[in-house]
């Protein structure tokens, strides 16, 4: 329930009504307000806009029709590898050409094609690993590209993944030794195990 102002709890006690327990009720200007409530009245320009997704990771549960009926949704696509390759390079990449490529094999991976990532997930990824490198630049130690790379693929990657038939195996080592057109050379990257 919502909070109840103090000037609506007292308008509230004193019709007799309890003000702890009056449901609220959100109204358009010049509706009849339904009895027992405490009006909220809304303008007629109020837009709510909210996001979600239509199922959960474990596709456990579908979002449910009825509901979807009552809001106008706007589905939003993940971006096409061209884009995604275009989002990657505006952002300034990982920082290491060798991750830039990798993870645009991941994209272009077959099996990615019926459940593409979003920008966000890939993002994330980026973002992970232009701060191992600059931690690594830092302490002066040398980057494992790989073990790094497979650590991103494991935090970021890996859950989304889950939804693909079987289990979904990211190996970085054959992703980074990978061209970016050979699909035949990401099958035993990205494959069910």
């Amino acid at each position: 329930m919502l909070p109840i102002k103090p000037a609506c709890a007292r308008d509230l006690r004193k019709s007799g009504q309890d003000a702890e327990h009056v449901p609220i009720s959100i109204v358009p200007p010049g509706a009849t307000t339904p009895p027992g409530t405490s009006p909220r009245i809304i303008p007629r320009n109020w837009r709510l806009l909210a996001t979600l997704n239509d199922r959960d990771r474990d596709l456990l549960f579908d979002m449910s029709e009825a509901l979807m009926r009552r809001f106008a949704v706007v589905e939003v696509a993940p971006p096409s590898t061209n884009l995604w390759k275009q989002i990657l390079k505006e952002s300034g990449g990982t920082g290491r050409q060798s991750w830039d490529t990798a993870l645009g094999n991941v994209l272009a991976a077959p099996a990615l094609q019926s459940r593409p990532l979003g920008a966000a997930v890939l993002l994330d990824c980026v973002h992970h690993l232009r701060q191992v490198a600059l931690l690594d630049e830092e302490q002066g130690t040398r980057i494992d590209e790989v073990l790094s790379l497979q650590e991103a693929f494991d935090l970021y990657l890996k859950p989304q993944l889950r939804t693909l038939a079987g289990q979904t195996s990211l190996d970085a080592r054959a992703l980074i030794g990978s061209a970016p057109a050979d699909a035949q050379g990401l099958q035993p990257a990205l494959a069910a195990e």
